[in-house]
């Protein structure tokens, strides 16, 4: 799993237990952008340092449009 500052984590919600989650990724722990990751939850606002599991995966930091 590879994740930059201002990624999103997705952490899929298990059936009939829950939704899915989304979290911030804050900061990159590991070595060339592997885990663990400083999160902050978008549904609580809290924040943890975390390992991801199979079940997750990273959206790409949103970038800025060059204009020529």
């Amino acid at each position: 799993m590879y994740a930059e500052q201002g990624s999103q984590l997705a952490a899929r919600g298990w059936p009939g237990v829950g939704p899915r989650r989304y979290a911030l990724i804050l900061e990159v722990l590991g070595t060339d952008g592997a885990p663990p990751y400083r999160v902050r939850w978008s549904d609580t606002d809290l924040e943890a340092v975390i390992h991801p599991t199979a079940d997750c995966y990273v959206l790409p930091a949103a970038r800025p449009v060059e204009h020529a």
